[in-house]
């Protein structure tokens, strides 16, 4: 099969002359197997993706019958050859949002490199269908996960950098989660390491790895193209490159994303400008501190200044910020709630309660098993496990979000927001419509109302 990689990169059978769609010459085209073709026990069922230096196909495993695998070619054989401790490397990695790396071999003057097939598209894919920005909490819950694998890889000794993140790179699996691909272009390395392979989009691309202006790159360079990543997600439009924008440094010439997507939350137009600063000084030093700043967990500008006198706040301010605020505001509420329905239905409540209740925080932090509940993904993570039980009213995450609470027509079930392990039940004779936590404590405020049923006949 015969690649028009200089034109349209359609595929064309290995007797053509011109591409079939736009008429090029494939004399210079990138040949790559055809379907059914074997290679070793693989046998070929299409190509995924090609470039300069190699292809990636969906393969199947001839041992076991309907066993796919991705099986990346690479056209330097010695790369793979040579690549062994590297490969040693990738196949000690064990996370969940990572792919699993197989065997490597060379094969008729080729390497080849067997890892774990991720069937799902690509966030890069799944923004293009949308023909839009995906919405904001979509694409948080995108960026944590690879924040996830990107603190495990960077907390490796000595740490693990990506150096090709972009939205091609991060895939959807069956299961709802990401998987962060492209094994090419892992590396051990600290601070000095040099850029030395080269394969990523220039517009996702730090100036560190530039090849006309390549430098050290460490935990940083992957930080911007995360950020670079978020901001396609989030604006629907291609970050101009790192190399065009050092061209005018006093005059940056990136758009601001809140001017592309004027719904965005403030603190993450923040938090993306500085994640792709262009000097890495100037970016945030952890992948954990960006993840905080996307949380809006901390300032991403300046520093917050003392109210100037006089601009204290009032006593009412802070009797609502107060435990005793909340519980006030959630049993007016309920006196609100309690007026719409003797309003709109005529039958009046026999049943009406705010209370607060102090809940345990949990003791340790488990190791994560299953993916992090964020808000940003909470909506997801209820599709793929099924939390609390009966018809459920809300959610309600805990201070720093370690626990979650889910109201329900059966009580309130607390889990542990980072293993749904089940930690706590409430049993109720009613159901709960609201739940909230007191800010900076460990209380738990409820409203409770409903309407007696009749007795039996």
């Amino acid at each position: 099969m015969l690649i028009c990689k200089d034109g349209c990169g359609v595929e064309n059978p290995d007797t053509a002359t011109l591409c079939q769609h736009c008429g090029r010459s494939l004399r210079l085209a990138l040949r790559v197997h055809n379907p059914g073709t074997m290679v070793r026990i693989y046998q070929i069922r299409r190509v995924i993706g090609w470039g300069g230096s190699g292809a990636v196909y969906e393969a199947e495993d001839t041992r076991q019958p309907g066993s796919r695998v991705a099986l990346k070619e690479c056209f330097d054989p010695s790369v793979i050859a040579n690549g062994q401790s590297e490969f040693a490397v990738l196949r000690q990695l064990q996370h969940p949002y990572l792919p699993r790396y197989e065997e490597r071999f060379v094969e008729q003057g080729n390497g080849y490199v067997v890892l774990e097939f991720i069937p799902g598209q690509s966030v890069e894919e799944m923004q293009k269908a949308a023909g839009g920005p995906l919405p904001e909490q979509q694409a948080l819950g995108f960026a944590f996960q690879v924040c996830e694998a990107l603190e495990y890889l960077h907390g490796q000794h000595p740490p693990r950098i990506h150096r090709d993140i972009k939205p091609a790179n991060i895939r959807l699996a069956a299961d709802g989660l990401i998987k962060l691909v492209d094994i090419g272009l892992f590396k051990q390395g600290t601070d000095t390491e040099r850029a030395s392979r080269m394969g990523m989009l220039p517009a996702y691309t730090p100036i560190e790895q530039h090849p006309l202006s390549p430098g050290s790159t460490d935990q940083r360079s992957d930080i911007y193209s995360l950020g670079a990543t978020l901001y396609f997600l989030l604006s629907g439009t291609v970050p101009i490159s790192s190399f065009e924008r050092i061209k005018t440094p006093q005059n940056d010439p990136l758009v601001p994303l809140d001017r592309l997507n004027l719904t965005i939350s403030p603190h993450l137009t923040q938090a993306v400008r500085k994640a792709m600063s262009l000097r890495p000084e100037n970016r945030y030093h952890t992948i954990g501190a960006f993840k905080q700043a996307l949380m809006n967990q901390q300032p991403v500008g300046r520093p917050s200044r003392p109210l100037p006198a006089g601009k204290r706040p009032s006593s009412l301010s802070i009797f609502l910020m107060s435990g005793v605020g909340i519980v006030f505001l959630f049993a007016l509420f309920g006196v609100i709630a309690l007026a719409a329905q003797i309003w709109t239905t005529g039958t009046i409540p026999m049943a009406l309660s705010a209370t607060a209740t102090p809940i345990s925080p949990p003791t340790s932090t488990p190791t994560p098993v299953v993916p992090i509940i964020r808000p940003a993904n909470v909506a997801q993570v209820r599709e793929l496990n099924r939390l609390g039980k009966g018809t459920i009213s809300t959610v309600a995450f805990a201070p720093h979000q370690r626990m979650l609470a889910v109201a329900s027509s059966l009580g309130i079930y607390f889990y542990d927001s980072q293993t749904f392990t089940e930690m706590r039940f409430i049993e109720t004779d009613i159901r709960v419509n609201n739940i909230a936590f007191a800010p900076k404590t460990w209380f738990i405020v409820t409203l409770q109302f409903g309407v007696t049923p009749p007795a039996p006949a």
